[in-house]
């Protein structure tokens, strides 16, 4: 049997031989934070014949209750057509302590909550988390063009246990910048060139290949 959670991140486990009992045994069984366990045996289940028992052995066991500490400066410090970079200020593994186990990063469209939280799209390859107190940056790829993305994260420690959501990062990706390159210039025929009228042949350049996927749409 298992008692309740206690402060200091520990659980007692209490074992208790074995007890004889009959179909008019009733068994209450007591347990609080103050760590007085008892149980109660009512052998005849009408309250006259009550025995008080006590463990014969308690296991005190340490138990992680304890979550990584919120993100709370998650930015975006650079974009680029199809990136964001975003940096924050590593939590711990129980709180602001220690090194957390993984993180848990997404992005969406629209603003994150808690409630749409498993509707974001995860961000796959992420580092491991630093210890607490670090700056630590994040490179999200594949994004969209010219497109505002909302991002929050969730750290995560060795039990699995989550960190509250951080708060909602914002970027823009960037539009990338076109030019005309001029290839020929002549005339186009005859007439063209009696009326001194000449033609031309160009294509658009992107600034970058990064944008590059924008024109072939």
């Amino acid at each position: 049997m298992t008692a309740p959670d206690h402060p200091g991140g520990t659980v007692d486990t209490l074992n208790y031989n074995t007890v004889q009992v009959s179909p008019s045994t009733k068994v209450t069984i007591n347990l609080n934070a103050s760590k007085t366990y008892a149980m109660t045996i009512d052998t005849d289940g009408n309250g006259t014949n009550v025995i008080q028992k006590t463990p014969d052995t308690t296991t005190t066991n340490s138990v992680d209750f304890t979550p990584p500490a919120q993100v709370s400066d998650l930015a975006a410090v650079a974009t680029s057509a199809g990136s964001a970079t975003l940096s924050f200020t590593a939590s711990g593994d129980d709180g602001n302590t220690g090194t957390a186990t993984a993180y848990d990063l997404r992005y969406s469209t629209a603003p994150i909550t808690n409630q749409n939280w498993k509707d974001a799209v995860p961000v796959s390859g992420l580092p491991a988390p630093l210890p607490a107190g670090s700056t630590q940056a994040i490179t999200v790829s594949g994004l969209s063009p010219g497109t505002m993305y909302y991002f929050a994260l969730k750290a995560m420690d060795e039990a699995a246990l989550f960190s509250p959501l951080s708060n909602v990062a914002t970027a823009t990706t960037t539009i990338p910048g076109l030019a005309w390159a001029k290839q020929r210039v002549y005339w186009a025929s005859w007439a063209d060139y009696q009326n001194r009228q000449l033609s031309h042949q160009g294509r658009l350049l992107v600034s970058s290949t990064a944008s590059a996927a924008l024109l072939a749409r």
